[in-house]
């Protein structure tokens, strides 16, 4: 809760401070990256602001180890071509795709004692 962040108590008006809600809203969530390598989560809900601290060109980014500075998206490199993603100013935002598929086949199910 926002209470628990020492952002008071919470309001429709005000609160920057840690907030929940459900939707039927459509909504997306991508990752920013910065020209270090840092990373951003943002979220995107259709009809409605999404915090601060998770939109779009908000500054919020914790680090990653990678493996090599060729591991990660840049602006300067055409966010490496990848399609979801977006040039941003000096950043890359890529936006998070979902697929489904099954692990195993029908035709080879491990028995328990492969797994």
């Amino acid at each position: 809760t926002d209470i628990d962040y020492g952002q008071g108590s919470w309001s429709q008006q005000s609160s920057p401070g840690l907030r929940f809600m459900w939707t039927s809203d459509a909504c997306s969530m991508s990752a920013q990256f910065d020209k270090d390598g840092r990373v951003a989560i943002v979220h995107a809900v259709e009809g409605n602001t999404a915090k601060d601290r998770v939109g779009l060109n908000t500054g919020t980014y914790f680090g990653v180890l990678w493996e090599g500075s060729a591991a990660y998206p840049k602006s300067s490199e055409n966010c490496a071509g990848i399609p979801e993603c977006a040039i941003e100013g000096d950043t890359c935002n890529c936006a998070a795709v979902v697929t489904t598929t099954h692990v195993f086949d029908a035709v080879q199910i491990p028995s328990v004692a492969d797994l």
